[in-house]
C-alpha cells in the first residue's frame, strides 16, 4: 500500500518540539544524565533537544 506524502510549503519552518523536564527524563537518549538533567532542569519550563544537549554542554564546560 502507497502512502501519500503532503506536500510541503517552501517557506515552512520546521517545527522544534518541546518537552517537559519530567518527559525528557524518561529519554533513552538521556538514560546516562538523568541525574544531571533532574538538577539542571526548571520544572515547569519545556525544553527542544536541541537546548538539552546545549544545557549539558554547557555544564559540562564549566559555563553557567
Amino acid at each position: 500500500m502507497a502512502t501519500k506524502n503532503k506536500p510541503v510549503a517552501a517557506d515552512a519552518e520546521p517545527v522544534e518540539i518541546k518537552f517537559s523536564k519530567a518527559k525528557l527524563l524518561t529519554f533513552k537518549r538521556y538514560r546516562k544524565r538523568v541525574d544531571l538533567l533532574a538538577t539542571l532542569l526548571k520544572d515547569g519550563v519545556e525544553y527542544t533537544l536541541a537546548d538539552v544537549d546545549s544545557i549539558i554542554n554547557d555544564f559540562m564546560k564549566g559555563r553557567d
